[in-house]
């Protein structure tokens, strides 16, 4: 059986895989791997067994097991997730971004960005200010660039002044 053929050999590559040499393969490599091969064979049960006895957590990977083996709620909970973590490292990183686009005197391309992170906060915030802080920090962001542009900036300072009071009656 090709299957476990392939599986036997990763087993052997990690009982065998020395830590200590730096190369282009890395232990974590060959369990993904390992992972994969289980998900082609359309092995769920044994991927999940797997991930488990090896104390891998690939989010995708269960997520995908889950699904396929009619766990709904499990692998929907996994998702979610990394939904949250995916738009939750966009948001707290973009301000990098736009700080390198400033520098760069790529003030068009910052305003777009800015723009495209405040209009992402507003589409998924289900409560109420529960992105406040961000949403100052990107509105900052804003005035800076439309103040580089000379484009009207009073809407956007407005905006601003309104959270940062709303923060202020929250403390």
């Amino acid at each position: 059986n090709l299957l476990e053929l392939i599986i036997d050999y990763c087993k052997k590559a990690i009982s065998l895989f020395n830590h200590q040499v730096d190369g282009d393969i890395l232990l974590s490599d060959i369990h993904s791997f390992v992972i994969e091969v289980y998900l082609v064979y359309k092995k769920y049960d044994l991927a999940m067994e797997y991930m488990q006895n090896n104390k891998i957590y690939d989010k995708r990977a269960i997520a995908e097991c889950n699904y396929r083996l009619k766990k709904y709620n499990d692998s929907s909970n996994v998702i979610s997730n990394i939904y949250v973590s995916a738009i939750t490292d966009i948001i707290s990183s973009a301000h990098l971004q736009i700080r390198i686009l400033l520098k760069q005197k790529n003030v068009k391309e910052a305003l777009e960005l800015t723009n495209w992170i405040l209009n992402l906060i507003n589409s998924i915030e289900k409560i109420e200010n529960s992105f406040a802080e961000e949403k100052i920090l990107y509105m900052y962001m804003k005035v800076i660039c439309e103040k580089v542009l000379k484009i009207k900036s009073d809407d956007t300072i407005k905006e601003l002044n309104k959270y940062e009071m709303e923060i202020k009656d929250e403390l």
